[in-house]
C-alpha cells in the first residue's frame, strides 16, 4: 500500500520487525476482533488515527476503518507479515 492521496491504510515497515497497519490521510480505524464486524459492528467501534502494531494483528483479525471519503471498510487480516521488510495480504470490503 502506497501513499498516495487516496490511500487510507499503509503497512508501514519502520524497521526490520517493527512493521505497523497505519491510516493515512485523515482516515481512522481500530481491532475489531476475529468475527466479521460488518458496517453495523464497524460504526459501534471508536476510531483513532493511531498505528496499529502488525504483530497484534494475526491471520482472520478483522480491523475497521473508516477511510478519508467517510466510508465504512472492513479489512481482514488473510495472511501475516512476511520476513522484514515483508509484505501481507488483506481483504477489504467497503460499505456505500
Amino acid at each position: 500500500m502506497g501513499s498516495s492521496p487516496s490511500t487510507d491504510i499503509w503497512f508501514e515497515a519502520v524497521q526490520g520487525t517493527e512493521r505497523y497497519l497505519t491510516p493515512r490521510n485523515s482516515a481512522t480505524m481500530a481491532v475489531f476482533g476475529t468475527a466479521r464486524p460488518g458496517e453495523a459492528g464497524c460504526s459501534r467501534l471508536a476510531l483513532s488515527a493511531d498505528r496499529i502494531p502488525m504483530q497484534s494483528l494475526p491471520t482472520g483479525t478483522f480491523v475497521c476503518v473508516l477511510t478519508a471519503e467517510g466510508n465504512i471498510a472492513e479489512v481482514e487480516i488473510l495472511e501475516e507479515a512476511s520476513p522484514p521488510p515483508g509484505e501481507i495480504t488483506i481483504g477489504i470490503r467497503v460499505f456505500p
